[in-house]
């Protein structure tokens, strides 16, 4: 466990809220906005459990009215999401306790680490508009052992769990990209909720930035559903490979270097 050591600056406040903004919009469009937002926090001085408590807060806003949405559109399909909640949930809470349980000094090049990977791998897309069938593609054992890593990677890591949903469920799952989309953003929203009672009952968390960053996010997620209309996603990878990468070499200079 870290002591707490992050002292609240007045200029916290306007700069987690427009990081919200931004990593929401992310989110929004491509997922990934973490990889914004989770070293923020870090580089504001808060232990890595803190900062994971902080940002899972505020990302619970956009996860939750995403979800919302593709439920009223009809996208989403609840029978999908029985068989897969039991794994995640065990797995996101292992891995959260293990995130806990990990000092700064080896979770910061980890982080860094996903952070490179994340930033410059593919970007996975979804094939066609047709209504998929909603079928395994491999056997259920499987399935649940592939979601049940979903669930650790998700409580452990976090950063880019939206693009591992979007790989794990366009490859065991047949659905087209706006059902995947629906899926990722509940299956977002539970493991959130989940991870972030965790850290909340462990007392690792900033309520206020919380709220802050959740209002961002908030905000962040109308304006990324406008963005994605208007499919203006251009400059926000290019953006979020430039921003991701920087915070990537600063987290191993910081471990190794300063």
């Amino acid at each position: 466990m870290n002591p707490l050591t992050y002292q609240l600056e007045l200029w916290h406040l306007p700069l987690v809220l427009c990081v919200g903004v931004l990593a929401s919009i992310v989110n929004t469009l491509a997922g990934g906005g973490s990889i914004l937002s989770l070293p923020l926090f870090i580089f504001l001085g808060m232990p890595q459990d803190f900062a994971h408590g902080t940002n899972r807060m505020g990302l619970i806003f956009g996860a939750g009215s995403a979800s919302w949405t593709f439920y009223k559109q009809k996208y989403l399909r609840p029978r999908l999401l029985l068989p897969m909640l039991l794994p995640v949930g065990v797995g996101t809470a292992l891995g959260t306790y293990l995130m806990m349980d990990l000092s700064d000094r080896y979770f910061n090049p980890i982080l860094a680490g996903v952070l490179l990977v994340l930033v410059f791998s593919t970007k996975i897309k979804g094939e066609g508009e047709s209504q998929g069938t909603g079928e395994l593609k491999v056997s259920f054992v499987k399935a649940q052992l592939i979601f049940f890593g979903l669930g650790l990677y998700a409580g452990f890591i976090q950063v880019g769990a939206g693009l591992v949903m979007m790989f794990v469920f366009s490859r065991t799952l047949s659905l087209n990209v706006f059902q995947i989309n629906a899926l990722k953003g509940f299956v977002g929203f539970f493991f959130l909720v989940l991870s972030f009672g965790l850290l909340l009952l462990n007392g690792k968390v900033i309520l206020l930035l919380g709220i802050v960053f959740g209002v961002g996010s908030t905000i962040g997620g109308v304006l990324g559903t406008h963005l994605q209309i208007k499919k203006g996603i251009g400059w926000v990878r290019i953006a979020l490979k430039i921003a991701g990468g920087a915070l990537a070499l600063k987290l191993l200079w910081n471990s190794f270097g300063g």
